[in-house]
C-alpha cells in the first residue's frame, strides 16, 4: 500500500483528498517528475546511506536482508552506481 499522512482542517478534508487524488493522477500520466526533483532525489538516496548503518543492529539487518534475498555481500556499495544510472522515465 501507499500510505500518505498530513494534517488539515477538518471542514477542508474533502477537497484535500479531492486535491490529492488529482496531484497523483497528474503524476502519473501527465505531470511525472520534474528533473529537479529527480536530481533531488537520487542526491538524498546516495547521501542517506551511510546512515542506514550506524549502529551494529542496522549492519546486522543488512546483513540479514542482503541473505534473505539473496544479494551479493556488496549489495549496498554498489546502490549509488545503480540510483546514479537511473532516469525520470
Amino acid at each position: 500500500p501507499y500510505l500518505l499522512g498530513t494534517g488539515v482542517q477538518a471542514d477542508k478534508t474533502g477537497e484535500s483528498i479531492k486535491s490529492l487524488r488529482t496531484d497523483f493522477a497528474e503524476f502519473l500520466t501527465t505531470k511525472g517528475i520534474t528533473q529537479e526533483e529527480f536530481d533531488r532525489t537520487i542526491t538524498d538516496a546516495i547521501s542517506s546511506l551511510p546512515g542506514n548503518f550506524e549502529t551494529s543492529g542496522a549492519v546486522l539487518g543488512a546483513l540479514q536482508q542482503n541473505d534473505l534475498y539473496k544479494r551479493p555481500d556488496n549489495y549496498y556499495a554498489t546502490l549509488p552506481q545503480k540510483y546514479r544510472a537511473m532516469t525520470a522515465a
